[in-house]
């Protein structure tokens, strides 16, 4: 099906149990490298904002022994700015959280492909079990996104006590 030029548009889902072993299998790999593909990116993006930031915060000191901070006062203006800026992108996006629940699931997703697939002569019970395994890693990442809300919503509520 396609998407608008950007490329083949896949379903991972098998509608009315007419998927056989190996289109499972390749939905579940598709699953992996959809949670790998975006724990990546999330990595890249809290590493690359992190060090923004450490480098705004190191910069402060460094600007106002040279001195410059005197001759040029809005720099501190800046500096402090950009700081609050990637403090609130940080935040915002939440990378970091979302960094950890990709990795997670999808190593869960990988441990329960290996067990899966390590047991190649499987049976109709075994699917069932599989699939169950697979649909209960992908729910529970929904649900674990919702108690990490909570849980920040929770400490916001705390601090503004």
């Amino acid at each position: 099906m396609d998407n608008g030029g950007k490329g083949e548009m896949r379903y991972y889902c098998c509608n009315g149990g007419g998927c056989d072993t190996k289109d499972y299998e390749e939905v579940v790999l598709a699953y992996i490298e959809y949670y790998h593909v975006r724990a990546r990116r999330c990595k890249c993006g809290f590493y690359i904002f992190s060090v923004i930031k450490i480098v705004l915060i190191g910069m402060l000191p460094v600007l106002q022994a040279a001195g410059i901070v005197n001759s040029i006062p809005w720099i501190i203006a800046i500096f402090s700015s950009g700081i609050l800026i990637t403090e609130s992108i940080l935040e915002l996006w939440r990378l970091k959280e979302k960094w950890i629940l990709y990795r997670s699931t999808c190593n869960r997703l990988m441990t329960v492909q290996r067990q899966y697939v390590g047991k190649r002569e499987n049976s109709g019970k075994e699917m069932e079990e599989y699939i169950a395994a697979v649909e209960a890693i992908i729910s529970g990442e929904g649900d674990k996104w919702i108690e990490v809300s909570k849980d920040k919503k929770d400490d916001k509520d705390d601090s503004d006590k």
